[in-house]
């Protein structure tokens, strides 16, 4: 996908650096979250499907029910704006 540049005042350029850095994201990443031009749920789903089939067949590595389990308990402590570090099984 294309990038475009929108045109701001540097006020409003100031606050969304701000606001972006707060969230530890680029001004794009930032607003796409904003905006929510994310990848949505199915997406990722068909990201998270090539991604195990790559590391599958590159690799021969298939993780583990305890390692999926750990990474939706970090995934799920992200998307609530935990710190997914200090999650507790």
């Amino acid at each position: 996908m294309g990038r475009k540049v929108i045109k701001v005042d540097e006020r409003t350029d100031a606050r969304l650096a701000e606001l972006a850095a707060d969230s530890g994201l680029p001004v794009g990443d930032y607003l796409a979250r904003l905006t929510g031009t994310g990848p949505v749920a199915v997406e990722w789903d068909t990201i998270a499907a090539q991604t195990e089939k790559y590391l599958r067949e590159a690799f021969g590595f298939t993780a583990t029910r305890a390692e999926l389990a750990e990474f939706e308990t970090r995934h799920a402590a992200i998307e609530a704006g935990r710190d997914p570090r200090r999650t507790s099984a």
